[in-house]
């Protein structure tokens, strides 16, 4: 069993790039992140027990407002009995424990295991003589292909067809199309694998920057950010960006209506 963890990773990219965060008072934020707290220095890390005045008490919630910040808080959790825990914490906590099964195991092997060597090396049976590098010739690699995930791809197709209603000049036939996708879809498959992007948060940020509906919003397109958003590269370079823009649009329409984005 792997030592406690006394801290967990807080990526703060990932954090507040969450539309889910990105959506939330100071206040949920603040009983949001005791709630993380609290479930990593449990007895049974990473969970919490499944009681509304449990959570409530260390969450710091008040119990009037339970209903509205607890229960948009609780969707960050994934309910396990009569327990529940954060799935993305959890996930951090067992790749530390892989982390640290894997250093003891190298700990009782004597160290790290040395790195294999392709060319062995033969003694030349000269007394003092420097060692001779085999002759043989060694084996070529084999050539790696790069593949992306259907879902990569998808994304990829629904952000062209995006960018081609805006801008009809911009070329959607198939003898462009191949091409245009293997390297965007590259690109986006990072955003899925690397940058732990969501298929629904890339495909909120692609109907925000070329009109679609959001959360029951419908938003008409961001010519700037049309202009500029042309490829998976540049969607996943100003990602961060447009999530703060939408959070703060959404805002200001609340605002503008006489309502409260906080409700």
């Amino acid at each position: 069993m792997a030592k406690k963890l006394p801290s967990f990773p807080f990526y703060a990219q990932d954090f507040l790039s969450s539309l889910d965060v990105q959506m939330m008072s100071a206040e949920e934020v603040g009983a949001y992140i005791l709630l993380l707290a609290n479930s990593w220095i449990q007895p049974k890390q990473c969970f919490l027990p499944n009681e509304k005045k449990a959570l409530g008490f260390l969450g710091k919630i008040p119990e009037d407002k339970w209903e509205t910040i607890g229960k948009k808080i609780m969707k960050k959790f994934v309910v396990e009995g009569d327990e529940i825990y954060n799935e993305r914490l959890l996930l951090e906590k067992t790749k530390y424990e892989k982390f640290c099964e894997k250093q003891q195991n190298n700990g009782k092997k004597g160290g790290r295991p040395p790195k294999p060597t392709d060319n062995p090396v033969v003694n030349s049976g000269k007394p003092n003589g420097k060692p001779k590098k085999s002759l043989s010739p060694s084996p070529s690699p084999s050539p790696s292909t790069t593949t992306t995930s259907p879902e990569a791809e998808e994304l990829t197709v629904f952000l062209f067809q995006k960018i081609h209603e805006v801008n009809p000049a911009f070329r959607f036939d198939e003898s462009v199309m191949k091409r245009k996708i293997a390297t965007s879809a590259g690109d986006i498959d990072k955003m899925l694998r690397i940058d732990k992007r969501t298929r629904d948060q890339i495909m909120v940020v692609i109907d925000y920057v070329f009109g679609g509906e959001i959360n029951g919003r419908t938003f008409p397109g961001d010519t700037f950010w049309q202009t500029n958003i042309e490829s998976g590269l540049k969607l996943r370079k100003h990602f961060v960006k447009l999530v703060g823009k939408i959070g703060v649009d959404v805002k200001k329409e609340e605002e503008s209506k006489g309502l409260s984005i906080r409700q």
